[in-house]
């Protein structure tokens, strides 16, 4: 979904603090490119401060819920009739039919201490006249509230691309609800034995201070944090005293918890989390105007964190408990933080019920960099690609470690759940954009080691193989479809690469490796060389060679090595060719190491590709199960200098770590 925005400045002379709200107080508001226009509050400040604790749900009794329904109305169109006096607003927030997949910010900037107390994000949809729909959480024309300070920038942030969360628990709170909530969030991702979430279940300020400079000192600083405690005010015997984060050594203030989160260290400058969430009560709540004291939410972004999410309103356990698991779900596979803002809002207003407004008490300050779309673009990519293979490597380990010692039915049924998991990851790589190409190609190489699980577990069943076994059949057939799918998956990708396209792409899918494994497979089914695409899939290998950059050169030689090898496959190739091919496909291996090392990705990936043909596709132990899968017969793959004792050369060399074959 596209994002738009729409900025609303409200402004009014003289200091920031120091002004009540007052119905004679004018305030010039700024819409886009429309004129200016000036506008007058409806309230006096003590009547707006009565309305809104009320709403802080502080009527007793059984008409509690009813009064707090009726006067969340009342407010909401009073909101929106502030808006609608504004030009530009009624037209900004509409859009024609030619764009329904839009998602509008409504971005409320304001300076003017009073203005922070307006609950806008409870404003019905500004129509000059009544409106039963709140503007929040319709999506008819979906639009996302935010707020922003003027002098925070964050045009040179960069939003993590492996994202790492911080938990810190005040007293009192349902912290495992709130840890299990983050857990699941980062189970795509994470064991249990992870550094990606780090929690602070006694949650100290020195605690916050020490965990966070040395996650920056280490080079991986905290991306996330997400705080659950009560919000209290520091001084209890003051309506008007400013309230804290009670943690469970004092309560510290939105300033005090900035300089926790943020810092210089050494030669990695300086460090912040992008994100804030706080599950804590009237968090984004002004209590005083007098002073220059602002919410906790303000304060944090006033520092310069791009996105802080709190409430200020209380905030239920009922409701922190999914605005945490859903915002951070959604969030940690690269959505626009703005969509999944509004996703929260609508659940919360869907999920409670008129006893609580959580859904409104949500508020928002973002600064977010005017480029996040590619930067999220990329984060997609890393996310999904991990999880991807993830998926994968829990599938083969299944394969290798228990598929076989487990009753059929036990295995076959874990083995379906875990395989469905990897499809349904598969299907999140973008099939769209910059990284459609390259995940194009991932995909189809996660079939083909679907492809293999199912080969292994098919061979090590424990009954003789010329023995019918219903499940060893289903897997050789998967078997062998997966490996067609998976050469007309690599051909698509091929044709994608040389075909026109007004969508950018990303280099890092490359033709040698499409094609390469088109190649590959073409000579595990048996089909003959494709003597054109050898020579394109060649020539693309050797422009990478000479190129400047390079982990691009080392991915010029692995294609160049297995195309080399894939020379050994014809059955007329003379001994004093063989040899000469296998020599030279042994040199491009030693390249890829000397220019990026043996635990490269260039290394591992192609080390895991060769073995399958010495493992897999060539290993004379599995010659009864190839016919099965339509394999021919290749005993030329065992002479000297064969394909076999190649690929193990090969191997050996990029100092591969395969487990051993089943």
């Amino acid at each position: 979904m596209n994002i738009r925005t729409l900025t609303v400045e409200f402004l009014r002379a003289g200091p920031r603090h120091n002004q009540l709200v007052s119905p004679l107080t004018p305030y010039l508001t700024i819409c886009g490119d429309s004129a200016a226009e000036v506008i007058k509050l409806p309230w006096e400040h003590r009547e707006l401060e009565l309305l809104l604790a009320e709403l802080s749900y502080s009527i007793p009794g059984p008409n509690g819920a009813d009064r707090r329904k009726y006067l969340l109305s009342r407010l909401g169109q009073h909101m929106a009739d502030i808006l609608t006096q504004i030009n530009g607003i009624s037209g900004g927030l509409s859009l024609d039919n030619e764009h329904p997949d839009t998602l509008t910010q409504l971005r409320i900037v304001i300076s003017a201490s009073e203005l922070a107390m307006l609950p806008f994000e409870v404003s019905k949809v500004p129509s000059g006249g009544a409106s039963d729909v709140w503007l929040g959480v319709q999506t008819q024309t979906p639009v996302c509230i935010t707020r922003h300070i003027r002098s925070v920038s964050a045009e040179r942030m960069r939003w993590p691309k492996n994202p790492r969360i911080l938990f810190v628990a005040g007293p009192d709170t349902p912290v495992d609800e709130h840890r299990n909530a983050l857990v699941c969030a980062l189970a795509p991702w994470a064991d249990a034995e992870t550094d990606q979430l780090v929690c602070l279940e006694e949650g100290r300020i020195a605690d916050i201070m020490r965990v966070v400079e040395t996650a920056a000192l280490s080079g991986r600083p905290f991306s996330h944090v997400h705080i659950l405690a009560h919000g209290v005010p520091f001084d209890a015997t003051d309506r008007y005293s400013p309230v804290g984060i009670k943690l469970f050594d004092e309560v510290v203030s939105g300033e005090r918890l900035a300089s926790a989160l943020t810092g210089v260290v050494g030669d990695t400058g300086t460090f912040r989390p992008v994100v804030v969430t706080l599950a804590t009560c009237d968090s984004a709540k002004i209590t005083d105007v007098r002073a220059p004291d602002a919410s906790v939410a303000h304060d944090l972004h006033y520092y310069g964190i791009p996105l802080v999410i709190a409430s200020q309103f209380p905030l239920s356990v009922a409701g922190s408990i999914p605005l945490v698991a859903r915002f951070y779900e959604r969030q940690l596979w690269g959505e626009h933080p703005l969509l999944s803002l509004h996703d929260v809002r609508r659940d919360l207003h869907g999920r409670t019920g008129p006893q609580i407004h959580d859904w409104a008490s949500l508020v928002v300050y973002e600064a977010l960099p005017s480029n996040l779309p590619a930067q999220l673009e990329e984060v997609r990519y890393w996310q999904t690609r991990r999880a991807h293979d993830r998926t994968l490597v829990q599938l083969e380990k299944f394969a290798r470690r228990d598929g076989g010692e487990k009753a059929v039915p036990v295995a076959e049924v874990a083995y379906d759940g875990l395989k469905k998991r990897v499809i349904e990851v598969s299907a999140r790589l973008p099939n769209c954009g910059a990284y459609a190409l390259e995940c194009a190609g991932l995909r189809v190489a996660g079939q083909k080691r679907m492809a293999q699980v199912a080969f292994q577990l098919a061979v090590q069943l424990a009954v003789p193989p010329e023995a019918p076994d219903p499940w060893r059949t289903k897997l050789f057939s998967e078997c062998a479809r997966l490996l067609d799918e998976s050469r007309a998956g690599y051909w698509s990708a091929t044709q994608a690469y040389l075909g026109s396209t007004s969508q950018p792409t990303q280099q890092k899918a490359n033709l040698h490796w499409l094609l390469g494994q088109v190649l590959s497979l073409d000579a595990v089914l048996g089909r003959s060389l494709d003597q054109l695409s050898w020579n394109a899939a060649r020539f693309a290998a050797q422009v990478d060679i000479e190129s400047m950059n390079k982990g691009q050169r080392a991915w010029g030689h692995t294609s160049m090595a297995e195309l080399t090898l894939l020379k050994l496959n014809e059955v007329d190739v003379t001994p004093t060719d063989r040899e000469r091919f296998a020599d030279e496909a042994a040199w491009h291996a030693t390249r890829v190491v000397e220019l990026v090392g043996r635990s490269s990705e260039q290394a591992t990936s192609t080390g895991r590709q060769i073995d399958r043909y010495a493992s897999w596709w060539g290993n004379p132990a599995y010659a009864w199960a190839f016919p099965l899968l339509r394999l021919p017969d290749r005993a030329h793959w065992h002479v000297e200098h064969g394909l076999v004792p190649t690929a193990q050369r090969i191997v050996a060399i990029l100092g591969s770590t395969q487990p051993p074959p089943v």
